[in-house]
């Protein structure tokens, strides 16, 4: 696997989405990831498990576009 020495080399803007109250990767490893990755951004979707994007789509997609705009 990618080690977090490699990761925090990465500077391509990144935009990562967490489910809330995912239980198969918990939320504690996307913070690690926000905290590695030096142009990214964590969006927490509330009320959210491991699909955020099926269970909350509206609240993804604008997130998304929010990052794009």
């Amino acid at each position: 696997g990618i080690r977090e020495e490699e990761i925090r080399e990465i500077k391509t803007p990144a935009l990562i989405i967490w489910g809330e109250d995912d239980e198969a990767v918990p939320l504690a490893i996307g913070r690690r990831l926000d905290g590695n990755l030096p142009e990214s951004r964590l969006f927490v979707v509330p009320e959210s498990a491991h699909l955020p994007f099926e269970e909350k789509p509206e609240v993804v997609s604008r997130e998304i576009l929010k990052f794009l705009d």
